[in-house]
């Protein structure tokens, strides 16, 4: 196949500088697969880009004080690490290296601390919390960040339901409201419907009754032709007599 040396030319090609630079990492394709970078006693402070099928990388022999958070996790065909020969500084900085190293023992080995003095000649394996306390307090603080973060996130989502609950509550009430109003509505019409129909009855009977007076003398009051008959009913009913002139 060919994809493993046309791999390695564009990276030769990428990782060329001028004279002043270190020597440039020479990638191997290896059979049946899997890719060598070889970068060994380069002088290197800084790793230039790996190609992502590197299956073995020989960083021994050079400056190297940390690696990059997640640099070798992005190369999964990796089986072999030579990380050994290096300055590396057991400070924060090697927490990702640390990790890794806990994690592929078997294809790295065991790189050791040159400085601080107190953890020289330690496999950075087996660095515990103790031997970075300052980092330890790093982590602390990140925690409560971490909390305080959370407790301010749970505080808008409580807001965010008080909110909700309050305008659900007010929609219910102006509903009631507005229904009250309406049956307000209702009975005031029903009420005013039964007022006038008494009223109307009322003036009726005021009608039947009352005498109907008038300024005319010549129109008489009532029909005097059924005055005798009224006379006579007065007489034999209750024994009145009534002359009339």
């Amino acid at each position: 196949m060919l994809i493993g040396p046309a791999l390695a030319v564009l990276f030769l090609l990428g990782s060329s500088n001028t004279q002043s630079s270190p020597d440039p990492c020479r990638c191997v394709s290896l059979r049946p697969t899997g890719l060598r970078v070889d970068c060994r006693s380069r002088g290197l402070t800084e790793l230039p880009p790996i190609p992502p099928t590197a299956s073995e990388l020989h960083l021994q022999d050079n400056r190297l004080h940390s690696l990059p958070p997640g640099l070798l996790d992005a190369l999964l065909d990796l089986r072999m690490v030579n990380l050994s020969g290096n300055p590396w500084d057991c400070g924060c900085s090697i927490l990702y290296l640390r990790a890794w190293l806990r994690d592929h023992e078997a294809a790295a080995g065991r790189p050791t601390c040159v400085t601080p003095a107190a953890l020289r000649h330690r496999a950075i394996a087996e660095l515990s919390e103790t031997d970075l306390p300052s980092c330890s307090r790093e982590s602390c603080v990140s925690g409560w960040l971490d909390i305080v973060t959370i407790l301010l996130m749970a505080g808008l989502i409580a807001l965010l339901f008080w909110c909700l609950w309050t305008v659900k509550n007010s929609t219910f009430t102006f509903n009631v409201v507005r229904r009250h109003g309406d049956v307000d509505k209702d009975l005031s019409r029903s009420f005013e419907a039964k007022r006038r129909k008494r009223s109307l009855r009322r003036r009726s009977e005021e009608a039947e009754c009352t005498l109907q007076w008038t300024d005319d003398l010549e129109k008489p009051l009532f029909n005097m032709e059924i005055l005798p008959q009224v006379l006579e009913i007065l007489h034999k009913k209750h024994n009145i007599k009534i002359k009339a002139t």
